[in-house]
This record gives C-alpha cells, structure tokens and sequence, in this order.
C-alpha cells in the first residue's frame, strides 16, 4: 500500500541483520514515491504460474514447522504471556505488507512465510490471554487470487487497500515488518494499536528527513519496547521491534497528573474508536475479499 500522494506501486524491502547496527539498520535517505526506508525496489503483484492455495498452505506448514521449533518462537510466546496485563483489552488483529507467497522468478518466499507464522502465533497467545476468538485481517495489493484463498482458508479476512487503516483501534494488534513509512503513517492516521510489532525507531532515527514519522515517534517515547527475537544470521525480522502499551500497574507507578491525562486520551481514543465502528463496518462489506 502506497500513500494516495504515491504511486500505486507497493515496496518489497531488503531485509537487513543487526549486526553493526549503527550501518545495517540506517534507513537510506528520503527518496522518491513507492520506495521504503531501506533498500527498495518497486514490485507487483504476480500473475504467472501461480501455485494452488493447498500448494501455499503445505510450504506454509512446513516454514511454521521449522519457525515453531526455534528458541526465537519461544521467546515470543513468552514475552506475550508475561504482558497479559497490558493486552488484555486487544480484539483485533491487523497485518500489513507481509507479501505474496508465490513471487516472481527464483525469490525466496521464506520471509513471508515466517512472518505470517509469527503473526498467527502471537494471535493465538492473544487469544489465550483473552480467552476469546480474535478477528484478523490481512492487507497487501501483491497478493494474488491464490494468495487470498490461501489465507481465508487459514481464516484471516483479505482486505483491500486502503481498507485496513480504518481497522487500527487503540485495542488492535497491528504488525507490519519492514514496511515504508507511508504506510506506517496511514495506519496509525487515527489510532495508535495497543500492541505494534515492525520497524523499530532506532531503524528511522538517522534519516535526513523525520517527516511522516511523528506516531512512530510517539508510539517510541510511550510505549514499552523490546527487539523482536531473531535467530543468528537470520534477517526475517532485522530491525523490528515489538512495542505494547503500559498497562494499569504500569500507570499506577507513575505520576496522578500523568496517569489521568493518559486516561482522559485513551477514553477519547476509545469513543473515537467506537464511533468508526459503524462506518468501518459498511466499507468492509465493499472490500473484503472472499
């Protein structure tokens, strides 16, 4: 998803490792639009020799395999368990840009793959921590009409763009790794989300221009955050962060006139939430893919 100033074109992004931070997670400078803060080139959706859903879901079990059985899998599971007080009132999950599963020529769809099992994963220990069933969406103009089947059979909703700004709620889970900063700033437009995992500040911080960057920014300075964990040599999640709102025994440390402000804004953020509702409802009707 590109911002309605760019052009249509969504960005592949090449992933980076961690190691000598201060070079590999540099954002390059501001560029032209349809172009990500790292190393981007413009990319579109594919429309050749597509594999069939049951195709997709077979490598897909065998990359969640794999995935499940790393220490990184279990260390996410448990930083999720150990914030149960903080995301508790989360109801929706939302994930943006995670990228076709079927590319074009020899790219290796494994990033795409990983991330969506990491997304499902954290979902499900949502879903524990709030002992209900949650509701995911799923947006990305790369995908194909197999790539859609694919995941509604894993029961995600498909949404199209840019129908999954409207979904972000102070009670939703958004996750978007290595997505340009445009995006970020048309999905936080009117919400911040109780939990974002993506691109890390420290991974923005050095470039020339902070324009468009302001609820990153914010969600950095008053959010708790940690690295998303991540296998030696592995780039999946280079330069992502999971970021979580402070819960209620975090704001009772804190100071009365602080404590009330971000209540007053979090009630308002919430009335405001509910009031889109409504709308939000009817404009899915008209893009949901089924």
């Amino acid at each position: 998803m590109s911002s309605p100033k760019d052009s249509q074109e969504w960005t592949q992004v090449s992933r980076k490792s961690r190691k000598n931070k201060s070079k590999s997670t540099k954002p390059a400078q501001e560029s032209s639009s349809s172009h990500s803060h790292i190393n981007a080139h413009p990319v579109v959706p594919n429309n050749e020799n597509i594999r069939s859903p049951a195709e997709l879901e077979a490598s897909y079990r065998r990359y969640r395999e794999r995935w499940e059985s790393e220490p990184s899998c279990t260390k996410v599971r448990d930083l999720i368990a150990s914030k149960s007080s903080c995301l508790s009132t989360i109801n929706r999950a939302v994930n943006f840009g995670v990228g076709t599963f079927d590319p074009k020529g020899a790219v290796d769809p494994k990033a795409s793959f990983v991330q969506l099992a990491a997304f499902e994963v954290i979902v499900e220990e949502l879903e524990k921590i709030t002992g209900r069933k949650m509701e995911t969406y799923i947006q990305d103009p790369m995908f194909s009409a197999s790539d859609n089947t694919f995941l509604s059979n894993l029961g995600h909703t498909v949404v199209q763009d840019p129908a999954g700004n409207d979904l972000v709620t102070p009670t939703t889970f958004f996750f978007g790794v290595h997505l340009y900063k445009g995006v970020y700033k048309e999905a936080f437009g009117k919400h911040l989300p109780a939990l974002y995992i993506g691109t890390g500040w420290d991974a923005w911080e050095n470039m020339m221009s902070l324009k468009g960057l302001e609820e990153i920014e914010e969600i950095h300075k008053t959010y708790e955050h940690c690295e998303f964990p991540e296998e030696k040599y592995d780039t999946v999640f280079s330069t992502t962060s999971i970021y979580w709102k402070a819960g209620s025994e975090d704001e009772k440390s804190g100071e009365i006139g602080g404590e009330d402000k971000g209540k007053e804004k979090e009630k308002d953020d919430s009335e405001k939430a509910e009031a889109d509702e409504d709308e939000l409802s009817k404009k899915l009707e008209s893009t949901t893919i089924s």
